[in-house]
Formats: C-alpha cells, sequence, structure tokens
C-alpha cells in the first residue's frame, strides 16, 4: 500500500474556503498534503482525522523563497499559541492545520482579507495569467490571419488546427480566469465593506476539467491523425521538448531553493536557464529530426539527381494520376514527379508538379493542385480563397483584379464549374475546376489544346 500519493488538483488560488475544506475532506479520508507545486500535490498516508484547515496568505513571499522571511517565522509563531501549524507553502499562499474541535479563526476582519489576497494575485499570478492572455491572443490573432488569407493552409493540416484550437482554449481559459477574479474582488470587497463578511469565491471547476478535456481531445486527434512515422516521431520528440524543458527548469528551482540561494538571484537564474536550455533542447531536437527522422519534406527517397550551375538537384518518380505523357509525346526520362499530401477533418488537398530538368528547354512543366472539401458548408470558402489568391488587394485600384479568373463554359470540362486565370486581358493556361465537392487547380506551361483538356478532365475527374 502506497505511503504517498499525488493529485493534479483543480484548485483557484484566491479560494481559502474551498481549499481549506477540500484538504478537511482529503484529511477524513486518511492523506495529510506534503508539498505543492504547479502541476501535483503530494499527500502522505495519515489515520484518518477530523481537522481543520485553514489558508492565508503572505504577499510579501515569492515561490523563489529558499526559506521563510523573519516575519513569516514570527506569524507562525502566533498561530501555533492558537493551536494552527504551518503545514506547507506554496508561493505566497500558506496552509495551516489545527487539531482542536473548534479553533479560533486565523481571519477575522473581511475587508483586510480580501485586499492581502488581491496584493498576493497581484505579486505572480494575475501578471502570469496576464502574459498567457497576451501571448494566446497573439496566436489567436494569427490564426485568424491565416484563415482569412489562407485558409485552405489551415483546414488542410491537422497540425494548424490542434496548435490553433490549443491557443483559442488557452485564450478563453486566461480570459474567464481573470474575469472571475476581478469579478469576486469587486464583489468581496463591496461585501467586505458593507457587511463585514468575506464573500467566498465562485468555483469554476468543471469550466477547467472541460477547457483541460478538450485539449487532451485534441491532442490525441492530432497524434493519431499522424498517418507517417516520421511526422508520428516529429509530434512526440516535440512534446518531449516541452515536458523535459518544464521539468529541467524547475528542476533548477528548487535546487537554488535546496542550496539556500536568494530569491532574486533564483529568479535571474531560473529565468535565465529557460531561454538557454530552450535553445539547448531545440537544438537537440532538430539535430535528433535531421539525424534519425530526416530532413525533407517527404518520406520519399528521390529517384535520381543531376548536376546544374555547380547545384545538386534531385528527380522523384511519385505515381501521379495526370502526367505530360498522358497528353503528349515527350521523353519521359527527363521529368521530376513529385506527389504531396496534406489532410484533415474538413479537407484533404493533394499537389502534383511535374516538372522537365533544368537546362533541357524542349521539356515542359504541369502542375496540379487536388481540393477534397468533406464538410459542404466550407465548399464556398474553399473556392473563392483559391480563386483569390492571385489577386493583389493592396496594390492601386486598377491593378487590384489584375490577375483574377473568370467563368468559362464547363462543358469542355464536363464539370460544374470552371474558371480561367487571366493576366490583364491575356488567358493563361491555368484553371479552376470544380467536379461536385472537388476543386482543382492546374496549370499547363504550354498552350492546351482541347484534346488535352478533355483528356486532363477524364483522369482528374474521379481521382
Amino acid at each position: 500500500m502506497k505511503n504517498t500519493m499525488r493529485r493534479m488538483e483543480n484548485i483557484t488560488f484566491y479560494d481559502p474556503a474551498g481549499i481549506a475544506r477540500h484538504l478537511e475532506k482529503m484529511a477524513a479520508r486518511g492523506w495529510m498534503l506534503e508539498s505543492c507545486s504547479n502541476f501535483t500535490w503530494r499527500y502522505r498516508r495519515i489515520s484518518p482525522a477530523k481537522l481543520h484547515f485553514a489558508v492565508t496568505y503572505f504577499p510579501q513571499a515569492s515561490d523563489f523563497d529558499p526559506e521563510p522571511s523573519e516575519r513569516q517565522r514570527t506569524f507562525r509563531e502566533f498561530c501555533e499559541m492558537a493551536g494552527w501549524k504551518h503545514v506547507v507553502s506554496w508561493a505566497q499562499m500558506q496552509i495551516f492545520v489545527n487539531e482542536r474541535e473548534n479553533p479560533v479563526p486565523m481571519e477575522t476582519d473581511a475587508l483586510v482579507q480580501v485586499q492581502t489576497i488581491h496584493k498576493a494575485m497581484k505579486k505572480n499570478y494575475l501578471p502570469s495569467q496576464l502574459l498567457l492572455l497576451a501571448v494566446s491572443l497573439l496566436n489567436a490573432g494569427l490564426l485568424i490571419h491565416t484563415l482569412i488569407t489562407n485558409p485552405l493552409y489551415v483546414l488542410s493540416s491537422n497540425s494548424s488546427l490542434f496548435t490553433g484550437s490549443c491557443w483559442t482554449l488557452m485564450l478563453v481559459l486566461c480570459g474567464a480566469e481573470i474575469w472571475a477574479y476581478y469579478h469576486w474582488y469587486h464583489r468581496a470587497k463591496k461585501a467586505a465593506e458593507q457587511n463585514g463578511e468575506f464573500l467566498e469565491t465562485r468555483r469554476y471547476r468543471g469550466f477547467k476539467w472541460v477547457i483541460l478535456i478538450l485539449i487532451l481531445c485534441a491532442l490525441v486527434f492530432w497524434m493519431l491523425s499522424m498517418t507517417g512515422g516520421r511526422q508520428r516521431m516529429i509530434g512526440i520528440a516535440a512534446l518531449l521538448y516541452m515536458a523535459v524543458l518544464m521539468v529541467l527548469v524547475n528542476g533548477v528551482k528548487v535546487l537554488l531553493k535546496h542550496k539556500k540561494v536568494r530569491a532574486g538571484i533564483n529568479r535571474t537564474v531560473t529565468i535565465a536557464s529557460c531561454f538557454v536550455l530552450s535553445f539547448a533542447l531545440m537544438g537537440g531536437l532538430t539535430y535528433f529530426v535531421t539525424r534519425f527522422v530526416g530532413s525533407g519534406r517527404t518520406e520519399k527517397e528521390p529517384a535520381g539527381a543531376y548536376e546544374f550551375h555547380g547545384q545538386t538537384w534531385y528527380l522523384y518518380d511519385d505515381p501521379l494520376p495526370l502526367t505530360i505523357e498522358d497528353m503528349m509525346e515527350t521523353d519521359s526520362s527527363g521529368y521530376s514527379r513529385e506527389w504531396t499530401e496534406r489532410s484533415s477533418a474538413f479537407l484533404s488537398q493533394y499537389e502534383a508538379r511535374q516538372r522537365g530538368k533544368l537546362g533541357e528547354k524542349h521539356l515542359t512543366d504541369l502542375e496540379y493542385t487536388i481540393t477534397k472539401v468533406k464538410v459542404p458548408a466550407i465548399f464556398d470558402l474553399c473556392r473563392d480563397s483559391l480563386m483569390e489568391r492571385y489577386a493583389d488587394r493592396r496594390g492601386p485600384e486598377e491593378f487590384r483584379d489584375y490577375y483574377r479568373y473568370e467563368p468559362q463554359d464547363p462543358a469542355l470540362w464536363g464539370a460544374n464549374e470552371v474558371y480561367r486565370r487571366y493576366s490583364g486581358d491575356i488567358a493563361l493556361d491555368s484553371y479552376l475546376v470544380c467536379w461536385g465537392e472537388k476543386i482543382v487547380e492546374i496549370t499547363f506551361y504550354w498552350e492546351a489544346n482541347a484534346g488535352q483538356i478533355e483528356i486532363a478532365a477524364e483522369k482528374l475527374r474521379d481521382v
């Protein structure tokens, strides 16, 4: 039978009454709090007992303090005279226990208690929450900007959807935490001034658990969506990077506290170690990826290579649903054929590139992107995003539609919708074709005739 236990406690830092009740229930079950950290609380086994707990705050304290200050020791001595024994300290929070049946309350002035909590909150908790809120807001803003400017990039990438959803959830959580605290503070201050009563904190434990479960679900979905072994290894390595960084930085802080290093020096060294370790571990992660996983975009090996202007260029031979050879006679040995895929719950994108060797002027190129929209509600968004890709919305008004798509007769393609790209008044050999919920953007690097277009339509229609 284990004599110690660690728990991830879903507590509110400024909820002294709720924390005390929780610790009393744990003591009744035979567990006494032994230490606190940002991640877990540690308990040791005791005989089940009816104990009373009290939580106070010492605003001048810090999580970097190697030992209690003279004022804290004096305060604890006064508390012991009333039967209150110090249990643990966590930053500004001080937790006491009393074995007496009807102990003298530690806090008697509600207004002083509210003001003390507010001072403690301004020391660490609120600044860290505001910083995390700012970072979350920045990342959520970048996600929204990318969704507006290039929605297909986000909607076709599970990694982008995962990171974007996590930052959005963190934004909601931090915003709710800050709003809830100030809402309670103003109400508690008013109640203390008018009635001399301490207003207990409203707990939002269910809300916090929902956010945490959503983040964990997003993480599981992201990991399961990684179809390639290389992608999964990179994802696991990234998660290990964050976990190891947090453990090492926290270890530096704990070690310096154990060595009785002053709080100011500890704080400076811990912050510096965070920067140094983050760069060092990132270098290690990069080395691991490039050395043992690979540095290429895809998991395939090149089929060949050639030299051009002193540089080595690689050739690939991926199977493509449509090739130049399907539409004309050409030297098939002089081409590189690449096929890449991106997929998410919203859509899948497949990119095909067939390019001739550099310097071989008799060879031409072919490029096309196939977008399969899985959610019909976003089809128009995806099509319009592709059509707006070449528009210059920030330039002079007369040039904003210089590069544009114009509707064409879909009969030749056997499609629902067909658009052709124009450069001014010049029609380019680049088309946007819609078959049902599938969108194909294709560029011929030659003047494609009707027969070649019919072949392309036949090959791509049922991909």
